[in-house]
């Protein structure tokens, strides 16, 4: 996660043209209708870097890797392309592509949109013993119901993803 942010967001060039390969994607959404705008939707983001000590921060990092996908991988590609000789860069865009990462990615989301909410309030400096009590009992819920219930849901989301892109094998 951390070397896709570096590779990507390091350089002021390569900065830019993620950011408006994102816009292109954004308004070509728009105008086929699938996705709508309104009010605080489709903002302009930037990848953001992992923290060592804060796993929201890793939250927020693939969840902008994960909206900026398509904008990514053009980038990571042109970086390949613009190297005189082949570098790490292009087997980032093959790991990207894979099966396993996407499942991992996936998998990393699920679990800290279930997290985050609980992560934050405890954070915070007015903290309620009983609201955390409370969140900490419905986390472990939805937390086991994943484990549980949630494989054939997360496969397919996958899958989805992958034929999306049709990039990765999903066998």
């Amino acid at each position: 996660m951390t070397f896709i942010v570096t590779s990507a967001g390091s350089y002021c060039r390569r900065k830019d043209r993620l950011i408006a390969y994102h816009h292109e994607t954004i308004v070509g959404k728009l105008l086929t209708g699938e996705i709508h705008s309104g009010k605080g939707k489709n903002q302009t983001i930037n990848l953001a870097r992992p923290g060592d000590t804060r796993w929201g921060s890793h939250f927020t990092t693939l969840v902008r890797i994960e909206r900026m996908w398509d904008s990514l991988v053009k980038v990571l590609s042109m970086i390949h392309g613009d190297e005189r000789s082949p570098g790490q860069v292009a087997g980032l865009v093959r790991k990207m592509e894979t099966f396993s990462f996407v499942l991992n990615m996936k998998l990393m989301l699920k679990v800290f949109r279930i997290t985050n909410e609980f992560s934050l309030l405890l954070q915070r400096n007015d903290q309620n013993i009983v609201q955390a009590m409370s969140l900490l009992v419905d986390m472990k819920t939805h937390l086991v119901t994943l484990r549980n219930e949630g494989w054939h849901e997360l496969l397919e989301e996958v899958k989805s993803c992958c034929k999306k892109n049709s990039n990765a094998k999903y066998e």
